[in-house]
């Protein structure tokens, strides 16, 4: 199996998953990164070949980072591992690479070996399994008890594009948690640029500067409407008023 998709997506995570999954859990896995500099393409694919023949599950991370000769090798060990006939591998071989606009044709032909292909979209197409995908993360981050994350917090991250996908959703809630207490991530432990994302109805050029004053002034104040009303000005009630007009939060968010 290969899986494909842009950098951060969460490849390697879902390949794990994959392995979790599968009947052949029992036996072992091993991950390999075609990128670590320390290790050479030759020896590293003769490991791979080792651990295969063993029965192992193997993730070959990026491999349209392996050079041209590499990629040769990689074609021909697809069918087999060392010491086995072909057709009588043990283990299981998934691979992943980025998504790239000119593909090696080598590269294409190692691909084209696998008879199972998966594409994992980025963040931004679905963004109804950030819901799922946030606690998760936070458990591996933080372990138990597992934080817990706010519904308008929940709703914010859903509404940012992700240019970084999952690498930066997990950069996102390890700065959260560095600023809340450690029990729950509320929107005020969000950087500013989550905090930016798209409201949800169209807005003037001038609601959108309105909107950005009010973004950073309560983020110089981390969040904290009292403070941030008194230097813009206005009541405690306005500043709850224009935040939700202006997509900025929602009464569940409004508790300081």
């Amino acid at each position: 199996m290969t899986l494909t998709g842009e950098p951060g997506t969460g490849k390697l995570r879902l390949a794990k998953h994959l392995y979790e999954l599968s009947s052949q859990q029992k036996n072992g896995l091993r991950v390999f990164d075609a990128v670590t500099k320390s290790v050479e393409p030759t020896p590293l694919l003769h490991q791979v070949g080792e651990a295969l023949s063993l029965g192992d599950t193997v993730i070959l991370r990026r491999i349209d980072n392996l050079p041209h000769e590499a990629l040769v090798q990689l074609h021909s060990l697809i069918g087999y591992a060392p010491d086995t006939p072909p057709g009588q591998i043990a283990g299981r071989l998934i691979t992943t690479s980025r998504t790239t606009t000119n593909t090696p044709e080598m590269l294409d032909r190692v691909l084209a070996r696998f008879p199972h292909h998966v594409w994992v979209p980025p963040l931004h197409q679905r963004a109804e399994d950030i819901a799922d995908l946030t606690p998760a993360l936070l458990a591996e981050l933080a372990g138990q008890p597992t934080p817990h994350c706010s519904p308008p917090v929940i709703q914010g991250l859903m509404r940012y594009p992700w240019p970084g996908n999952v690498a930066e959703l997990r950069d996102v809630l390890t700065s959260a948690l560095a600023t809340s207490d450690g029990r729950q991530i509320e929107t005020r432990h969000l950087p500013s640029r989550v905090l930016k994302r798209a409201p949800q109805r169209h807005l003037s050029p001038l609601e959108h500067s309105e909107r950005s004053v009010i973004i950073e002034t309560l983020d110089s104040v981390n969040g904290n409407r009292t403070e941030a009303a008194h230097i813009l000005g206005i009541g405690r009630a306005t500043l709850y008023r224009k935040m939700r007009n202006l997509g900025i939060a929602s009464d569940r968010e409004l508790s300081r």
